[in-house]
């Protein structure tokens, strides 16, 4: 389908949907969110493709897909998180070479979490992903995150994190975090190996400025899920042009079914769009395979500012990351309003008297009350009662 790396391609990004997955979050009712986000809606269709193991492997070997590397995803309860990364462990066991595991992991669930994450590298796991902070009750900039991070930098492990931009319309699973606020993850951990999904939410197009792409030089993006967001043709050349092949890894998010018209789910129909733009021998061979295969390598460090990088360049570089250094008594003036609010919260009633706001968390305009509560680990078979909540009080207010 793709030449001549047809029989070596390694996609980063897929998952484990079964049929029969919704009944099972519908009865155990202690993943939300998921259920929320596979449950087929007229309003607001899912693309969401069911599939066994069997199918997906017979998939990849249709696509010339090598080695899939399966996300257990961002569950919120920790027996879910458990019950999901002992799939795709034992799917890994099954079809050894063929899938590499990546563990879901709640950063919220403190030391629970870096002990899942052991337990699961005993077992074989290779990676971490998809996180999601904003359906797991954490932050990035909370210390869960941070923790969690430390240990997967420790272990040589990369992290994959899902990713949505910030305009364009609404859908299912598009999380609130601002580009921001994964740039400064990015930032405090230059040594973690971090995938950033669905092309960083567009945080690429910002390395055209050198010296966000000096900073982001251990950070990579995949493309799963692209051409429901991006016109191919277009988005390849400009992540080219702005990041560099080195840093793009091919992803499908399978079995969503992600090309326009695609009526089951399949890597062909993406990959046809990859082949059909020709791009050249080696970026190809980079981003299909290539990319992924470094990353997965344990002992090959994350990617270090490029070696020519101008010393005034290098100096803003490690200037910027000297920041959180500056939070000493006594303070300097300088000194960053978030992270001193983090550092000392007893600073944080002499900001709110002098109406400086020291979080960003804002609530965008299309984020509906569905997801939101999802989101939060509401059930959705208690969303009935929050909506009645929710009229009564606005029928309780005066008309304006």
């Amino acid at each position: 389908m793709v030449g001549p790396m047809s029989s070596g391609i390694v996609d980063v990004h897929t998952h484990y949907t079964p049929p029969g997955m919704i009944e099972g979050f519908i009865e155990k009712g202690d993943e939300p969110y998921w259920q929320f986000l596979t449950t087929p809606d007229g309003r607001n269709q899912t693309e969401q493709g069911f599939v066994t193991a069997e199918r997906m492997v017979e998939d990849m070997d249709a696509a010339g897909v090598a080695q899939a590397w399966l996300q257990a995803g961002y569950r919120q309860s920790g027996p879910g998180s458990r019950e999901a990364n002992d799939t795709v462990l034992g799917l890994a066991e099954r079809f050894p070479g063929r899938i590499v595991p990546f563990v879901g992991i709640n950063p919220a669930e403190g030391d629970a979490a870096i002990a899942e994450l052991d337990r699961c590298v005993d077992r074989g796991a290779r990676g971490v992903g998809e996180l999601n902070p904003y359906a797991q009750s954490c932050t990035l900039d909370g210390p869960e995150m941070h923790r969690l991070a430390e240990a997967c930098a420790e272990r040589g492990l990369p992290m994959t994190l899902h990713m949505s931009e910030e305009v364009g319309r609404f859908y299912f699973g598009k999380s609130t975090p601002r580009l921001g606020e994964y740039y400064e993850f990015a930032l405090r951990h230059p040594g973690l190996k971090l995938i950033l999904a669905h092309w960083g939410g567009g945080l690429f197009f910002f390395e055209i400025m050198p010296l966000v792409r000096a900073q982001l030089s251990h950070v990579s993006y995949d493309t799963a899920a692209s051409p429901l967001l991006y016109p191919s043709g277009q988005v390849f050349p400009v992540a080219l042009q702005c990041a560099g092949p080195e840093k793009i890894l091919y992803g499908s998010d399978y079995p969503l079914r992600i090309v326009r018209g695609q009526t089951e789910a399949s890597f062909d129909p993406f990959l046809a769009e990859i082949a059909a733009l020709q791009l050249p021998e080696s970026a190809a061979a980079a981003i299909l395979q290539g990319n992924a295969a470094r990353l997965l390598d344990p002992a090959n460090p994350p990617r270090s500012p490029e070696p020519g990088l101008s010393p005034r360049l290098a100096e803003e570089v490690a200037a910027s990351r000297r920041l959180a250094e500056r939070l000493d008594l006594p303070l300097d003036p300088f000194a960053s309003v978030r992270l001193v609010a983090e550092r000392y919260p007893a600073t944080r009633p002499v900001f709110e008297r002098y109406g400086i706001p020291y979080l960003n968390s804002p609530v965008p305009v299309w984020e509906p009350i569905i997801q939101s509560a999802a989101a939060r680990n509401i059930p959705l078979a208690a969303l009935d009662g929050l909506m009645e909540e929710l009229d009564r009080a606005i029928g309780s207010e005066p008309a304006p």
